[in-house]
């Protein structure tokens, strides 16, 4: 497992855009948290909304457990190119947020990017807390990881690596 640096700053920009490239290639969705910040601009879900394939209504997710009342709202989405183009349009750094991770940084009303392969969590992140795990399958993947962004730190396994097999789903 690989954990991104905390102290090497922000994923962003050109960095930020090898790094969906990589994820791009290797997995077959993505997802999103819908945060219900009522005040934001929806124009990257508006955007996504055409390519949404899976709610996905849980109380645990990666890094996260919530209280029964009060489930996560998730969004399941297709990896291809013009999702990959809505991204790369609405997202330019990893964590959503700039450095601060102030509210008013971050105008949309999805958060904490992650990427499946095979229905297994491949990159998770958690926006607020500036969280970001990845789970390369093999070294030729792990060394891909390092290329696009060098400031990673393997570590022992989390066991966050969730599966969306797991979860039930709501078309």
């Amino acid at each position: 497992m690989l954990t991104l640096d905390p102290e090497r700053g922000a994923v962003e920009g050109e960095d930020f855009s090898r790094l969906l490239d990589l994820c791009f290639r290797h997995c077959d969705f993505f997802s999103f948290t819908v945060c219900g910040i009522r005040h934001k601009e929806g124009a990257l879900q508006g955007n996504l909304s055409p390519h949404a394939c899976r709610r996905i209504p849980t109380n645990r997710w990666f890094r996260f457990i919530t209280l029964p009342g009060n489930p996560l709202d998730r969004i399941l989405y297709p990896v291809n190119d013009k999702t990959l183009g809505i991204l790369k349009r609405h997202c330019a750094r990893l964590f959503l947020f700039d450095g601060s991770c102030s509210s008013s940084s971050w105008n949309q009303t999805l958060e904490d990017l992650c990427f499946f392969s095979d229905g297994r969590l491949f990159l998770g992140t958690v926006s607020h807390e500036h969280i970001c795990e990845a789970f390369p399958p093999d070294d030729a993947v792990k060394k891909e990881f390092f290329e696009a962004f060098p400031h990673w730190i393997e570590e022992e396994d989390s066991g966050e690596q969730i599966d969306l097999s797991d979860y039930a789903a709501e078309k």
